[in-house]
């Protein structure tokens, strides 16, 4: 590592330009639940296709359903985040950081109920 680059990393710390660790592990764990609703959403799309067993499809849709449901969750807690952040520094980043999460989080609304209304046509509608 230069040492120019410590230096400015420090500079920027004592400005107070490093994001806190709570808004850093809300960024990363959304990105883990995206990726996670794309891959199961992406198996269960496939093995419609290809003929994989009910109970794999169930269960691709119950990963499904969590990680939507963890992800609508943990980007709204990031907007709260950015929006508690932008009212103390206001930054055009911070906005589209908060449009980010809120989008993020109607992609995690809309995995949660897709899986759900699969599910329930899977169950049977009376039987629920």
């Amino acid at each position: 590592m230069k040492a120019g680059n410590a230096s400015a990393r420090k500079a920027q710390r004592a400005r107070g330009g490093s994001k806190p660790l709570a808004m850093i592990l809300v960024k990363r764990a959304s990105i883990l639940l995206l990726v996670l609703c794309a891959v199961s959403g992406f198996f269960w799309t496939v093995g419609s296709f290809t003929l994989f067993l009910d109970e794999t499809q169930v269960l691709l849709l119950t990963i499904l359903r969590y990680c939507g449901m963890a992800l609508a969750l943990c980007a709204g807690v990031g907007a709260a985040l950015c929006a508690g952040a932008s009212v103390a520094r206001p930054s055009a980043r911070k906005v589209l950081g908060i449009l980010g999460y809120l989008v993020l989080c109607a992609v995690g609304a809309a995995a949660l109920f897709l899986a759900d209304a699969v599910l329930l046509l899977y169950g049977g509608v009376g039987r629920r």
